[in-house]
């Protein structure tokens, strides 16, 4: 490490310990001692073990030897690791990467091979990788890939190229552009028939009207493309002619959902979404 540092640098601690309350308070008052401003802080703790990186600029270079110093003793004390280093802004390796997207993934489950491949695509397109992250914990898994490229790009272009990794997992794939407006949503368009839901419910109006197999088959000549989806729409509900609106009460009870549903569900409308 080098005896001293620019007046381009800043300094980052690095600390890693199984975690519990107050790290980062006692990290925070050696570095108040010692005369040093936070400039960013982030934190995370996966399975039980915290991560945490703090930046800091603002102090006379004759300071730094004795935050390390002391920050190391405590380290050992408490039993676990700090790394204490020079940062400097004009190096930083994810400053090319400004065109930051967000790429979810919505899965039964990713085996290994599945998270090689799709590390492996972006790699090959030089997209940086700045987050992962998991949003649940039930038996439908949600994942989380923040990303950045060194020039803009369209959501269109990130699909396209895991059009083939979406067909070997058989996973649904969303990407949006990582702004404010992603963070703070006010409306929640879900589409229904075979995404949210595991049926074709013009299909299941069908059979309670008697026409389910007609209904059935105008369907899959929609979804082949053999039909524009007006026509076959017109011919499928001209067939539910005289249905009893008590059959959609009926049906819309019964729907099913798809595995996972429900909790969204309970919180976008808790939410007031």
């Amino acid at each position: 490490m080098p005896p001293f540092f620019s007046s381009s640098s800043q300094l980052h601690i690095h600390i890693s310990a199984q975690d519990r309350p107050g790290i980062l308070a006692e990290t925070l008052a050696f570095i108040v001692q010692t005369g040093w401003n936070v400039v960013d802080i982030k934190q995370f703790v996966f399975n039980g073990l915290l991560n945490l990186s703090i930046l800091l600029d603002g102090c006379d270079e004759s300071r730094i030897l004795s935050l390390r110093e002391e920050l190391s003793a405590y380290a050992e004390q408490m039993d676990f690791k700090v790394t204490v280093y020079p940062w400097k802004t004009a190096t930083r390796p994810d400053a090319p990467y400004a065109y930051r997207s967000v790429v979810t993934l919505l899965c039964d489950s990713i085996p290994s091979s599945g998270f090689q491949e799709i590390t492996r695509i972006f790699s090959k397109l030089d997209i940086n990788i700045l987050r992962i992250e998991q949003l649940d914990s039930g038996d439908v898994h949600a994942l989380e890939f923040v990303i950045g490229t060194r020039k803009a790009h369209s959501s269109e272009e990130v699909l396209d190229a895991l059009v083939k990794f979406k067909e070997n997992y058989g996973v649904d794939i969303a990407v949006q552009e990582e702004t404010y407006f992603r963070r703070n949503k006010r409306l929640i368009v879900l589409d229904a028939d075979m995404t949210f839901l595991q049926c074709e419910v013009i299909d299941e109006l069908g059979k309670l009207a008697g026409v389910g197999d007609k209904i059935a088959a105008i369907t899959r000549q929609a979804v082949n493309g053999e039909m524009d989806f007006k026509s076959a729409l017109l011919k499928r509900v001209k067939l539910l002619k005289g249905l009893p609106i008590e059959k959609l009460h009926q049906l819309s009870d019964s729907l099913p959902l798809t595995p996972g549903g429900r909790i969204p569900g309970k919180y976008l409308e808790i939410s007031g979404l």
